[in-house]
């Protein structure tokens, strides 16, 4: 599955503006209260909210396999922190994904993640920059029924199926490498923070199976309310 546009909300576009513009030195485009930002293959889209946000979004993006340690560096010199463990690490092994990823936040505090994938492959080299970001590779989605809206989306998404993994009724990642649903229950910690708590939020994907070749966009929306989500093609509600 491929991730091709994924809508937010934020109450400071014009914060995000300059996160992901001249932290990242992403391609960013306004128009009247939305923030587009261009990510390799992908595009994320920030609308402005009128209130706070009770939580965090999660957005990882893939990078090439080889660039974790670059990008890490990158990230430093641009002045963007890590987030860390408790015991002060800043890279983490998913060994039954054969992935390393680090984590940091954009001025909404969003929990952000650069993953370096194996099956995803490629080189940063000589060095890592924004042409490196390829594309956003996940985002959670936070429900309280995680089987139910997990049954949804399979059915909505052709060969969408756990990533690696069985369902529980905590934690599923729903794709593969090029595109995941992170699918997570309501007040789980996300990882690796220690006090993060997932809350649901709105948001709209569109996304595209890898196949068939030429397969057509799906538009799923997320209405922020235990994670109810609709596809606007059929009009169907979970």
């Amino acid at each position: 599955m491929r991730i091709e546009e994924l809508t937010l909300l934020a109450p400071d576009l014009e914060a995000q503006a300059v996160f992901y513009g001249d932290h990242l030195g992403l391609p960013v485009e306004r128009r009247d209260e939305e923030l587009g930002v261009r990510v390799g293959a992908s595009r994320l889209v920030f609308r402005r909210s009128a209130t706070q946000l009770p939580g965090p979004y999660h957005v990882a993006f893939n990078v090439p396999g080889d660039a974790l340690p670059s990008a890490k560096a990158w990230l430093r010199a641009r002045g963007v922190a890590p987030v860390t463990a408790g015991d002060g690490a800043d890279e983490f092994v998913f060994a039954k994904w054969d992935a390393r990823a680090t984590y940091f936040e954009d001025a909404a505090g969003n929990l952000l993640e650069f993953i370096a994938r194996d099956e995803v492959g490629g080189s940063a080299r000589p060095a890592f920059g924004p042409d490196a970001i390829l594309s956003v590779s996940e985002v959670g989605v936070v429900t309280d029924d995680v089987p139910r809206l997990c049954s949804f989306l399979t059915r909505r998404v052709p060969l969408l199926a756990p990533y690696r993994q069985e369902v529980d009724d905590s934690f599923v990642a729903l794709g593969d490498g090029c595109g995941l649903f992170v699918v997570v229950r309501t007040g789980r910690v996300w990882y690796p923070t220690a006090d993060r708590a997932a809350v649901a939020l709105p948001m709209v994907a569109r996304v595209r199976p890898v196949t068939p070749p030429g397969a057509p966009t799906i538009t799923l929306s997320f209405d922020g309310d235990g994670a109810r989500a609709v596809d606007s093609g059929k009009g169907e509600l979970f």
